[in-house]
């Protein structure tokens, strides 16, 4: 948020002084208020579901290494299950105390800015499951040495 401030205080400045039109640096301003404010909490939780799939990829590795087929089948199985009800259980969370979270973490802002920051994290809390279940697919695919599997399923999905 600190960035945010400074770039509010030079963008009203700089509107007072050199740019006759104010309202919009007021639109700027309140833009990346809402997008920074989201997009911090949005970082966390990928950041939870990227440690999660590597913890549990380091385990599998291990198993894979051991040439410990059954142990390596349940742990794959425990990451993905696990990633899952955890993401959604995550989710669920976010969605109930969405504004309950961003008032926690950011305080006070315009209700315009409130709202919009609660309907962006909603729709962030919805990609929660298919995030986490990709990034411990992902670290699966690693483990197993097949790379190559998760650089085209993110080339297919970014077209």
């Amino acid at each position: 948020m600190a960035f945010v401030f400074y770039v509010q205080v030079f963008l009203l400045d700089f509107s007072r002084a050199y740019w006759p039109y104010k309202k919009y640096c007021d639109i700027i301003v309140t833009y990346l208020e809402f997008y920074l404010s989201v997009n911090v909490q949005n970082t966390i939780f990928i950041y939870l579901f990227t440690a999660l799939a590597s913890g549990g990829a380091v385990v599998i590795s291990q198993y894979l290494g051991s040439r410990d087929e059954k142990n390596t089948t349940e742990s794959s199985s425990q990451l993905l299950m696990f990633s899952t009800w955890f993401s959604i259980i995550l989710a669920v969370l976010v969605l109930i105390f969405n504004r309950g979270l961003l008032r926690l973490l950011f305080g006070s802002v315009e209700n315009s800015v409130m709202e919009a920051c609660i309907t962006y994290l909603r729709i962030s809390a919805y990609s929660f499951p298919a995030l986490a279940i990709y990034n411990a697919g992902a670290s699966l695919y690693r483990s197993m040495g097949k790379t190559d599997v998760t650089m085209y399923i993110s080339i297919i999905s970014r077209n």
